[in-house]
């Protein structure tokens, strides 16, 4: 019922709204069955009739033309004044009002102070050829009607402002839940698919010559394919949970270094982890990405360098954690997977997300990756 009342409202006809149709109709019909009743007497029927179809009708533009409506409704009703008597009765009141109110609400600033001074000087000209003396009394009555209409013109456009706004800020979030999700994703599927390559071209090559470390390579291929898919499926875990369903935790941790580490062990670095005291519960924001500093730094060296010798450092110096991983120049071997610079990108924005700071580049002949994260935030 409520969703049909707000159809009607706000249907058109022609570009009218119905509303203000159905407004000028019931107004024409009164105002026409009193002129035609001369009731008050105010002129010839071919005189009163007209100006009151065409008062009545110009509430119709009310919202689409505000000023054109107050032109309508004034010079009618004043040439009506000049030639017999003014609309006296209480349709034209009621008409008075309603384009007051209207004009005010519906056109700017500029343009509505001019309607409203037009309805005005019309009804003061009016008051006047009919010898009346009720000047205070329309200054009171309308200019309170033009205030009011000022008003609820500034409530409406405060009320669209915070719309619009509301609507941006969800916007906003959508994008960057958006792009947590595409960081989140990358950082999954580049990691097991870096494993998966290397270690797959590692099988291939030693298949016939050495079954039984190609065997250990598939293992590991399998062991990095299920690791993906397990954190698929908590990610996926989290983007389909209820709002008020219990919190899950489906992003790694520095908890899980060692274990990260040992995968990459298996897929044939030689890292050595050096890994310091560290407040007992980090920001989660702060945790995850640590964690991302370090898997996608070994996921490039595996990519990029090969399997070579690797250090991975994370410290705690002064109030800031500090991630750092090392590797020595590139083995030996076949030409290696090309990068996008992505995963580099990615980390720059999760750390300057942070406030932190990374610094990557050639260290020696090797390649070294270092992020300051501020411990600040972060709960003993």
């Amino acid at each position: 019922m409520h969703g049909s009342s707000n159809s009607w409202r706000s249907r058109r006809i022609r570009g009218v709204p119905v509303i203000d149709l159905t407004l000028a109709s019931a107004l024409g019909a009164v105002a026409i069955i009193g002129a035609l009743r001369h009731e008050p007497p105010e002129g010839p029927d071919l005189l009163t009739l007209p100006v009151a179809v065409v008062m009545c009708g110009a509430l119709s533009l009310r919202r689409i033309h505000p000023f054109a409506m107050a032109v309508l409704v004034s010079v009618p009703a004043l040439v009506q004044a000049l030639v017999s008597v003014s609309p006296g009765a209480l349709w034209a009141l009621a008409v008075y009002l309603v384009a007051t109110v209207s004009v005010a609400t519906h056109d700017t600033e500029a343009r509505a102070a001019a309607g409203g001074g037009l309805l005005l000087v019309s009804l003061f000209l009016q008051e006047w050829l009919d010898h009346g003396t009720d000047y205070v009394f329309i200054v009171l009555v309308f200019g309170g009607a033009w205030l009011i209409g000022r008003g609820l013109n500034a409530w409406t456009t405060r009320a669209l402002s915070a719309e619009t706004t509301s609507s941006e800020t969800a916007r906003l979030a959508v994008a960057e839940e958006r792009l947590r999700v595409a960081r989140e994703l990358h950082d999954i599927v580049a990691h097991s698919l870096g494993v998966i390559a290397v270690q797959s071209e590692a099988a291939d090559a030693l298949l016939e010559r050495d079954p039984t470390l190609a065997r250990a390579s598939v293992q590991a291929v399998r062991s990095s394919a299920r690791g993906a898919l397990d954190e698929m499926r908590q990610l996926l875990g989290v983007l389909r949970a209820e709002p008020d369903g219990l919190p899950l935790e489906p992003q790694p941790r520095l908890a899980g270094l060692a274990q990260l580490v040992d995968s990459f062990t298996a897929a044939g670095l030689r890292v050595a982890l050096t890994q310091s005291t560290r407040p007992a519960h980090l920001r989660p924001g702060l945790d995850l990405t640590a964690f991302r500093i370090v898997q996608e730094s070994l996921s490039n060296v595996l990519r990029h360098a090969g399997p070579v010798p690797v250090s991975v450092s994370v410290t705690v110096a002064g109030d800031a954690l500090v991630v750092e991983v090392r590797n020595a120049s590139s083995a030996p071997g076949p030409r290696r997977l090309p990068g996008t610079g992505l995963g580099l990108i990615g980390l720059r924005e999760r750390v300057q997300a942070l406030d932190g700071t990374l610094v990557h580049g050639p260290d020696g002949s090797g390649f070294r990756v270092t992020a300051t994260l501020p411990l600040s935030g972060s709960t003993a």
